[in-house]
């Protein structure tokens, strides 16, 4: 009777996949998990780092929506006052833009 090697070795490969399928019956629901949670973790395309990036952006931006908004306050009451008073326009025309009337020169002191 001759011996085969290669049966032999066949013999080991199944006994191998036995086991392995034996394994994963027995552990299907934590394979399972496990798979779900690295593909939703890490291969969707909405995946952990993407969601954190997004996180930091959407704070980035509401940050800058609440600048916007106070400068658009200040900006609104300031247009209030200049159209209630005409004396807060001239003083406004000549503090911000140094105009003057024609009868009048004006001299601009810089600090250094």
């Amino acid at each position: 009777m001759r011996f085969c090697y290669l049966c032999r070795h066949k013999e080991k490969g199944m006994e191998f996949l036995r086991k392995l399928w034996h394994y994963i019956g027995k552990h299907k629901y934590a394979i399972a998990i496990v798979g779900f949670l690295i593909i939703v973790l890490f291969l969707d395309s909405n995946n952990v780092f993407v969601r954190m990036k997004n996180k930091r952006e959407l704070r980035r931006l509401n940050s800058q929506i609440e600048q916007y908004s106070s400068l658009r306050d200040s900006l609104v009451k300031e247009l209030d006052e200049l159209d209630a008073d005409g004396a807060a326009l001239e003083r406004i025309a000549r503090e911000q833009y140094g105009m003057h009337a024609d009868n009048e020169d004006v001299f601009i002191i810089k600090d250094k």
